[in-house]
């Protein structure tokens, strides 16, 4: 067991895209899992997956000086799955959590300096929100909103913005969405775009639970 490593950061995402969890010491991201293709992280599997990313680098659940957890967009139950694992891996150790938007990670993420973010939300529907980048700021240009897959092809091509999407996933599911807009897919997992976003300055590390429906876009702790 290594008894010293520096920072060690464990990030849970499991609200979006199945769900998947990363760790990085000292910077460097050095696991990461994803469960693509289920349609939540479940709870009892969570601390599993966990365990094993930590024994990959020879380190227990005490090891960790830091925990970054998803606070949405994404599904209500995932959502709260991650907030509540990551408190209580906080509670048995020194560990500080931090709760990032998903969204303004994947802005940060996407190089692009007005960048349209697309959330897949399940049941047929993709969470929008657009921001504006630069090297000093993050700054969202809309409240996040839901869209319906069947409305997604008429939507981009009316948009001015680049699209950003976190995999070819939802292009797919979508149907053919060559409509000359500019469409960027990231690589990273949720979970690694939420370590790379803890250290930006630019990203509020204490975000309120961000709950989206398609009757109201509303924020709650």
């Amino acid at each position: 067991m290594i008894d010293k490593c520096g920072r060690v950061l464990l990030a849970i995402d499991a609200a979006v895209a199945g769900g998947s969890a990363a760790l990085s010491i000292d910077g460097k991201i050095t696991a990461s899992i994803s469960t693509k293709g289920q349609s939540s992280y479940r709870a009892e599997n969570m601390l599993s997956q966990i365990e094993g990313l930590l024994a990959s680098a020879d380190l227990d659940p005490k090891s960790i000086t830091d925990v970054v957890v998803s606070a949405g967009p994404g599904s209500f139950t995932g959502i709260r799955i991650g907030l509540s694992t990551g408190l209580g891996l906080c509670r048995g150790s020194s560990a500080q959590m931090a709760k990032i938007p998903l969204m303004a990670a994947m802005a940060a993420g996407s190089l692009t300096s007005r960048p349209e973010i697309l959330v897949p939300m399940g049941r047929g529907g993709v969470c929008s929100q657009s921001f504006d980048v630069s090297s000093s700021s993050i700054v969202p240009t809309s409240d996040p909103h839901i869209l319906e897959f069947s409305d997604l092809r008429v939507y981009l091509s009316s948009a001015s913005r680049e699209f950003v999407v976190l995999s070819a996933d939802l292009i797919e599911t979508s149907g053919d969405l060559s409509v000359g807009c500019e469409i960027t897919v990231l690589s990273a997992t949720p979970a690694e775009l939420l370590l790379n976003a803890f250290g930006d300055s630019r990203i509020p590390h204490d975000s309120p639970a961000i709950f989206i429906s398609k009757e109201s876009t509303r924020s709650a702790e």
